[in-house]
């Protein structure tokens, strides 16, 4: 069966095969034709673009459920097996201390016998106490009838308590000598008339808290004391003046970003001269709070003085203390007011230290004022700042010196009074590349309006300084300073006449030069006066001319 059945298999596919074969065979019986084809250039297949449904798939259906899908978390506490184990704090390795010295000295000398010498040596880094004492001489000698020396001690300490507190104690001693030297072109009979000294005794002590927190109470008081008079035997010229100065302050946060303030001073004059014996007392009970908030910097309070002269009845002033600032853009502009007032005493000290050519015999009291500043200050850039502001200041017996006429050639200085109003227009600009060069100026113009005299006598009008520090190397610093004074008007008589004179414009221009030739030691040379013109900042009172001095410091 299996032999029949393979035997017809093979007969089929013979069959099969030879019917193939002759649909390849006779083009007649085929139906194909023969022809020649000519290529002419490369086959280029091409497939024609499909035709695509673009439409993208929508639901038709008007009901739309959302699944609300809930995912639950499965708490589960994997223990952990932990243990800490101790490790060696951190060691962090700080910069090395600056050296700083106990003494410094300073030794100069100059044209005019000009000489000084200065010496300072303090104790450094003491978390228990510090203490030092600075010693300062100057004098000069340009002639028999002109010539100067000021000389003074100072011997401080400061103990720290409990690191919260701190007691300071002081003592000071100096010497003054000056002479009337006056104009050239006045007679001077007898030079040893032109002579004046004075001697200063001072002590304080003080004692306050420095609480790191600044939400605490901060609190403190100090004692000063002063006796400040003429050496000279003469009955005429002997003046004695002590000042006995407490005062004492409170520092309180109220929140955040307000604290109060609260201050209380008790200042006693005792004056003995030839034409005033008397006691004045004058008390300042000051209260303040201030706010910094964001841009906004507000201080409010009042002020309110007592004055007591000898046996006349008190005298009491009260005066708003309102300081406002707001810093408008990133401190390049921050507009400011301020608005308070003061009452002051015009000390025999105080005037003295203000005009050395002063009489010993002045008439001392006491100056009121009341004043406001407008105005608008900031930083255009990290290099140059501003300040520009007007001000006006209504002033109830304001001192000025005039040549006293009871004196022979009007060798010294006497004060008079009087009530002014007083507007002043002052910009401030400062400049400073990295540390090679700074530049500072401040110009200021005044304007007075008098009562009864007819001068704001001796007090400017232009008032300039501008001030340059540059450093041409790491070891050399090249310093220079302008001083422009204008406006200045003395008081002489013709006749019997009062009459103003004009005493032009003061310009004081200055150099100095410095070489660091190590940290310890440098030498330096001023020159003083370039323009060698002898200006008057009181009347017939020349200054020096063309001065220089020079010398060397060391630190030790």
């Amino acid at each position: 069966m299996e032999n029949r059945f393979t035997h017809i298999l093979l007969v089929g596919l013979t069959l099969l095969s030879s019917i193939s074969l002759f649909a390849q065979g006779d083009e007649a019986t085929s139906g194909l034709h023969k022809g020649v084809v000519y290529v002419v250039e490369a086959y280029k297949p091409t497939i024609t673009d499909a035709k695509k449904i673009n439409d993208y798939p929508s639901i038709t259906d008007s009901v739309y459920i959302k699944p609300d899908m809930e995912y639950s978390l499965l708490n589960q506490k994997k223990p952990i097996n932990l243990k800490v184990m101790p490790i060696n704090a951190a060691r962090i390795k700080g910069e090395p201390i600056a050296q700083i010295y106990n003494g410094y000295a300073k030794i100069a000398g100059g044209n005019y016998s000009t000489f000084l010498g200065q010496a300072n040596y303090t104790t450094v880094r003491d978390k228990n106490y510090s203490f030092g004492t600075n010693l300062d001489h100057l004098s000069s000698r340009d002639s028999e009838t002109r010539q100067f020396n000021n000389s003074r001690i100072d011997v401080f300490g400061k103990k720290f308590i409990n690191k919260q507190h701190t007691l300071d104690l002081g003592l000071n001693y100096g010497l003054d000598g000056y002479q009337y030297y006056r104009s050239p072109s006045l007679d001077i009979e007898n030079t040893v008339d032109l002579n004046q000294r004075y001697d200063e005794i001072g002590a304080n002590a003080g004692f306050k808290t420095f609480h790191q927190d600044s939400t605490g109470l901060h609190f403190g008081i100090n004692f000063d004391y002063l006796n400040y008079k003429s050496r000279l035997s003469d009955d005429i010229r002997s003046t004695s003046e002590n000042i006995f100065d407490i005062t004492g302050f409170v520092v309180s946060p109220i929140s955040n970003s307000t604290i109060a303030r609260a201050v209380i001073t008790s200042k006693t004059y005792g004056l003995s001269s030839f034409v005033d014996s008397s006691v004045n007392t004058l008390f300042d009970i000051k209260a303040t709070a201030v706010t910094d908030k964001d841009r906004l910097r507000f201080e409010y309070g009042f002020d309110i003085f007592i004055a007591q002269v000898a046996d006349e009845s008190a005298n009491m002033k009260f005066y708003p203390i309102i300081k406002f600032s707001y810093d408008v853009f990133d401190n390049i502009v921050i507009p400011y007011f301020n608005l308070g007032g003061n009452v002051t005493r015009q000390g025999f000290r105080g005037s003295v230290l203000e005009n050395r050519f002063s009489s010993p015999n002045l008439r001392l009291q006491n100056t009121a004022s009341m004043h406001g500043e407008l105005g608008v200050k900031g930083t255009v850039s990290s290099n140059l700042s501003y300040d520009l502001q007007a001000s006006f200041a209504k002033i109830d017996g304001m001192a000025m010196f005039v040549n006293d006429t009871t004196s022979r050639s009007f060798d010294c200085f006497n004060l008079v009074y009087d009530s002014i109003t007083r507007t002043s227009v002052k910009l401030e600009l400062g400049y400073e590349i990295t540390d090679k060069l700074r530049l500072s100026q401040k110009t200021i113009y005044n304007s007075y309006t008098m009562k009864n005299i007819s001068t704001a006598w001796h007090k400017p009008t232009w008032d300039v300084s501008l001030l340059a520090e540059y450093k041409l190397k790491e070891k050399l610093k090249v310093t220079s300073e302008l001083y422009m004074l204008n406006g200045l008007m003395g008081r002489t008589y013709e006749l019997d006449q009062e009459e103003s004179v004009d005493l032009g414009t003061f310009l004081d221009v200055n150099l100095g030069v410095e070489y660091n030739y190590s940290n310890r030691l440098s030498a330096f040379i001023h020159l003083n006066n370039l323009a060698s013109k002898s200006y008057q900042r009181w009347y017939n009172y020349p200054r020096y001319k063309f001065n220089v001095y020079g010398g060397f410091s060391y630190a030790f």
